[in-house]
């Protein structure tokens, strides 16, 4: 009978960031993200940890299939292929407190364990870990729902005003030439 070898990877580190762009940047760039990551990883013997990112993805509920790298991360878990989940913050995991709960119960069922950051190793077989983790996934699913919801009142204020909702129609910012673009289309035959 034929058993099948699963590969055990040590390490795996988990970024993510949802909004990329060169006005938003973020408090946190990737590089920063990947550093302290990579320190982390150190500390749990891994010199070349492999990364698996989602960079311009949304960590909110529902949006996991969205998120390629964060599949591939459960996939491997799942598989028994992963030690060491790493993270630079918990909100970068997921922004989702029930997918969160969810990850770190997957990790543990199958051997694997989720280091975030300054919180350390999250221990949901303990109940104080379990709380803690309960309590800080639930503040950053209030912190999106809450951008989600001023997000709707500036859009809904600006469209009252009869204000531009969303990014201004091609040609509007400076620098940008609609005839230019227009004639390199027109050149190749296709719009």
């Amino acid at each position: 009978m034929w058993t099948p070898i699963v590969v055990r990877m040590d390490t795996l580190i988990y970024l993510r960031r949802s909004v990329v762009d060169e006005n938003s940047p973020g408090v946190v760039s990737y590089e920063q993200q990947l550093a302290r990551c990579q320190d982390i990883a150190r500390g749990h013997g891994a010199a070349s940890p492999e990364v698996l990112a989602d960079w311009g993805r949304s960590g909110g509920e529902g949006l996991e299939h969205r998120r390629s790298g964060y599949q591939d991360l459960r996939e491997r878990i799942t598989a028994g292929r992963v030690r060491w989940v790493v993270s630079y913050d918990l909100s970068r995991l997921s922004r989702s407190t029930r997918e969160t709960l969810d990850l770190v119960d997957l990790a543990s069922k199958h051997g694997a364990k989720v280091h975030v950051g300054d919180l350390g190793i999250l221990d949901p077989s303990d109940p104080t870990g379990r709380f803690t983790l309960t309590a800080l996934s639930g503040a950053n699913t209030l912190l999106r729902d809450m951008a989600k919801k001023r997000g709707r009142e500036i859009a809904a204020t600006r469209k009252a005003q009869g204000l531009q909702v969303g990014r201004p129609p091609y040609g509007d910012l400076p620098g940008e030439n609609v005839a230019v673009v227009l004639a390199a289309f027109d050149r190749a035959g296709s719009y």
